[in-house]
């Protein structure tokens, strides 16, 4: 009896240790991550930046703010079905599309083979790339992200001329 009860404790304890480690690498793993930006003539004012997820789960945009909590003209998630990125110019493209950020998670980033197989499908529904579009009538000094990954609200803060470091943005 009384080995028992001291494996129960050690198998509840196990279990404890092992959440606990699971959700600390969640809260402190960042999987949005950016490789590009762009933006209009030399403007500050209409930018887009390329966005991958680089963890196990969908992640969700809730929230965007630029200048501090001020919210932008216009703040869209843009989804290419092709190979093209979502930077300045694919507005254009019949084969991409703008919608609310909330609108649509973020999958996983797709393996090369898998965006292969996308590109040569005739009719693609799935999103290859991500990116975010905003628009504002001043010029756009910080940007803060927020969005949802397993369930944990995680916030990404930089000022923009570029340097994006929780987003590894390349210049």
């Amino acid at each position: 009896m009384k080995n028992t009860r001291i494996l129960i404790t050690c198998i509840i304890v196990l279990l404890l240790v092992l959440l606990l480690a699971g959700y600390l690498y969640i809260d402190f793993r960042d999987p949005l991550k950016s490789r590009g930006m762009s933006y209009y003539n030399n403007e500050t004012k209409h930018i887009f930046i390329e966005i991958i997820n680089e963890g196990f789960a969908d992640i969700r945009l809730t929230d965007i703010s630029i200048n501090g909590d001020n919210r932008p003209q216009a703040a869209n998630l843009g989804l290419s079905f092709t190979g093209r990125l979502v930077l300045g110019g694919i507005e254009d493209d019949p084969k991409s599309q703008f919608v609310s950020i909330d609108e649509v998670p973020i999958s996983r980033k797709l393996s090369m083979d898998e965006i292969e197989q996308l590109i040569n499908e005739e009719n693609n529904n799935i999103p290859i790339h991500y990116g975010i579009q905003i628009i504002n009538d001043e010029d756009i000094e910080d940007i803060t992200i927020k969005y949802k990954y397993m369930g944990i609200t995680k916030t990404i803060k930089s000022k923009f001329m570029c340097k994006f470091p929780q987003l590894d943005c390349a210049t």
